[in-house]
């Protein structure tokens, strides 16, 4: 297993800072969440609480998330059935949650890795979110997240394009952020970088 830090600094309280230097995965810790279910065959005037009250797309759960400010009473686990989403059912940008080690926002697939299969993902301005077992796949970047703080991606599938094109120039591309930690992901389809970093700061690929 190959380990590459970016940049480590220690805890040592507050929400801008790194993990240690243990060259061990991200801790979550014990955050406080409330659940989320959503399915492809669920139903957006559902509250979402279980998986037989499901949502339908990933846009609703994403609106049931306070924007603008720090999340400080929950966080949000946002917990995805089998299937395959299309673009229309997810946010065009997922923009300015500010989760906190606490109360987090994640995103995972709730039946384990290989069971959810999602258009391309944007992030922007996103505090502690956390992705977690998902399949995303597109014919351009299949993850970008710019001015973002403290994002795990573990155990996912990235894939920009088919190899008999490679029309995507990176698969996953990060911009002005910190803490961005890499999990045991494989991450494919791009005729340039895999993974594209401009100005980013702390975190670590394994």
């Amino acid at each position: 297993m190959m380990l590459f830090v970016l940049m480590l600094a220690q805890i040592v309280g507050g929400r801008a800072l790194a993990q240690s230097d243990a060259f061990a995965a991200y801790d979550m810790g014990t955050p406080r969440l409330t659940a989320i279910y959503v399915a492809p065959t669920g139903d957006d005037n559902n509250d979402g609480g279980a998986p037989e009250r499901a949502l339908r797309t990933v846009e609703a759960a994403w609106q049931r998330i306070p924007m603008g400010s720090e999340l400080t009473q929950t966080g949000y686990h946002i917990l995805l059935l089998p299937g395959s989403y299309t673009p229309e059912d997810v946010p065009g940008f997922m923009e300015s949650r500010y989760g906190t080690l606490e109360h987090p926002v994640i995103f995972e697939a709730a039946n384990g890795p290989n069971t959810v299969f999602l258009p391309p993902l944007n992030l922007y301005d996103g505090w502690y979110t956390y992705f977690i077992n998902l399949n995303i796949a597109s014919g351009t970047d299949a993850f970008h997240c710019e001015k973002c703080d403290h994002v795990l991606l573990r155990g996912n599938t990235f894939v920009g394009a088919e190899p008999d094109t490679y029309n995507t120039q990176e698969t996953v591309k990060v911009n002005q952020s910190q803490h961005i930690y890499f999990e045991n992901n494989d991450i494919s389809g791009a005729w340039d970088n895999a993974v594209d970093f401009v100005a980013v700061q702390y975190g670590h690929f394994f």
